[in-house]
């Protein structure tokens, strides 16, 4: 996943009272299995095997490094392998620290007050120095045991120094100072090489003190080139952090294994972890254990239900777990047409066995686009979930959180009715942008990576709008994107090729297309660009108009909560700006 960029709009803080939310309800079950998918539906969910495709064009770089020999490989890396005395240096004995008292619940102030609190000041994590200024590091993760600081994080340098792709960092002193400690170890046994690659993901034993990091990785063994989940356990031994030797939870063919997440039981010790696969019959979410050391791990099973009930539309899980060793794993559903969903399985018996899953909510998503300034050309709808582990009276309440928006696909039909409007060359900068207005079915051509389209589209303030692809010629891979009035702000992003057409039939591409809500009255650009290959195109323009749904733009929060993963309450906004960001 790629970090968020912030464009410009700002999110207010919002007061949630848990004495005012409504009382629960039990979820809508998603419907049975329709004869034919939504045709966008469909295509969304082949997204989710976006991130095998990108690593995959990597993957004969990847082969070759990863064939090498493992000693020279960690000597080409140098001062970006760990260090050699950490693995040698004996760990201290966990301890496990006094009890903390109960906590006394305190009325957070109101708006006024709240704003009025100093914020302290940001600290850069990772240490740059070297650092190409195109590796960015993203999907950050942290966890925290008093004082004992850890974060992770998606390190792009690995991308130029063919070195692995996961960096981490600690502090001793509650984040104030850091320091980067370069990659995580590297040394498998039964692996004649080994590279973290992707989506990390930090936890704590909040009674001992031991660390758990968890991610993607590749490896070569007697079978091949492999890929899987890896986990690492760390401990703070006195005068330093020390990382124990990885171990590889699940080994898959290449590629399979995707977005795993990990969490420790500090009341049986036990660390908890589900990820994705996807075998050729669709995706699915698994879920293991293993015991404090997180190196002997239990028989995978299958979370989500078999594809015949849930079509392999699921991706997205996280497990947690209450005080009293109750296992959680919510993940998400896509569903049949316009609602997607989050379900939620339970487990009394430490992950031993699983209830049925229950659907949490269901949920519009603006699939087509992230958040203003997301560089990444779909949206993420995975959900947060926290549970309540105090000695309070909700003591083992589940939170779910997440953001939806309008519904939109059941309008796509109607776009583009406005008559068609060709683009006039050049129209390669704002200045000559072609206009357009809502409603036009737009028609032009892309002839290279020097040419670039722009479409100036005025907006009213509060207009819910959509922007789609209609068709594109066989060479075509194209770049949509919606820019502020300035020319430069990006507000949304996608991309598109030949094979969508949301009219109907069954495309075999991504879908393409964004909503987004003007926040302002006046000018917007659309903008068009080759990806990775030129030609023809026709986009669809149009509104949307809002009804019943919760979302009141392109994206809202919302939170609903469960003292039993069965009922739940009816969701909550908790966002507070003005409709249009």
């Amino acid at each position: 996943m790629i970090a968020f960029v912030r464009a410009g709009a700002r999110l207010l803080a919002a007061t949630l009272v848990l004495t005012l939310l409504p009382g629960p309800a039990k979820a809508q079950e998603p419907t049975a299995p329709a004869a034919s998918v939504h045709p966008w539906k469909a295509a969304y969910a082949k997204r989710m095997v976006e991130r095998r495709m990108r690593r995959q064009k990597m993957s004969e770089q990847r082969k070759a490094r990863l064939r090498a020999d493992a000693t020279q490989r960690r000597g080409a890396r140098g001062a970006a392998s760990p260090k050699p005395g950490l693995r040698a240096r004996p760990a201290q004995p966990e301890t496990i620290p006094t009890p903390l008292s109960d906590v006394t619940t305190v009325r957070r102030p109101d708006r006024s007050s709240a704003q009025a609190i100093p914020i302290p000041a940001n600290r850069i994590v990772n240490n740059r120095t070297g650092d190409s200024f195109d590796s960015g590091q993203s999907e950050t993760t942290i966890a925290a045991f008093g004082d004992i600081v850890v974060a992770a994080w998606n390190d792009g340098q690995g991308f130029v120094t063919n070195s692995d792709t996961q960096g981490w960092a600690f502090s001793t002193d509650g984040g104030s100072t850091w320091t980067d400690r370069g990659t995580f170890p590297s040394t498998v046994p039964g692996t004649s090489a080994f590279e973290w690659t992707s989506d990390p993901v930090l936890t704590v034993n909040e009674k001992t003190g031991a660390f758990y990091f968890s991610a993607l990785c590749d490896f070569t063994t007697g079978a091949g080139l492999r890929s899987g989940v890896g986990v690492v356990k760390g401990r703070w031994t006195g005068a330093d952090f020390v990382w124990g030797t990885p171990d590889i939870a699940r080994d898959l063919p290449f590629l399979e294994a995707d977005k795993g997440w990990i969490v420790a039981d500090s009341s049986s010790g036990r660390v908890f972890l589900s990820y994705t696969r996807f075998p050729i019959t669709g995706s699915v979410i698994d879920f293991q254990w293993a015991d404090s050391n997180a190196t002997t791990w239990s028989t995978p099973r299958q979370i989500s239900l078999d594809t015949s009930l849930e079509r392999g539309f699921v991706q997205g899980s996280r497990p947690a777990v209450d005080g009293d060793g109750r296992v959680y794993v919510v993940y998400e559903l896509i569903g049949d047409s316009f609602e997607d969903y989050f379900r939620i399985r339970r487990s009394d018996d430490r992950g031993q066995t699983f209830a049925l899953p229950v659907t949490a909510v269901s949920m519009y998503t603006n699939f087509g686009t992230g958040a203003p300034g997301f560089n990444r050309d779909h949206g993420v709808e995975f959900s947060g979930i926290a549970v309540d582990r105090s000695h309070g009276p909700q003591r083992g309440r589940i939170y779910l959180s997440w953001a939806e928006s309008i519904n939109w696909l059941d309008e796509v039909l109607t776009l583009g009715q406005a008559g068609n409007k060709s683009e006039v060359e050049s129209n390669g900068s704002i200045g000559s942008a072609t206009p357009v207005l809502l409603g036009q079915t737009i028609r032009g051509s892309v002839s290279g990576t020097l040419d670039v389209d722009f479409y100036a589209l005025p907006l009213t303030q509060g207009q819910h709008v959509v922007v789609a692809s209609d068709s594109a010629d066989a060479s075509a891979v194209l770049s949509l994107r919606l820019l502020a009035g300035n020319g430069l702000t990006a507000l949304t992003f996608t991309t598109f090729n030949s094979s969508v057409n949301p009219t109907g039939g069954n495309p075999q591409g991504f879908p393409s297309g964004w909503f987004f809500t003007a926040p302002v009255t006046g000018t917007y650009y659309i903008q068009v660009n080759q990806r990775s290959g030129p030609g023809a195109y026709r986009l669809r323009t149009g509104l949307v108009n809002r009804g019943l749904e919760r979302g009141r733009d392109q994206r809202d929060i919302f939170v609903g909560w469960s003292d039993d993963a069965t009922t739940w309450s009816a969701p909550v906004r908790l966002s507070e700006d003005p409709i249009g960001f």
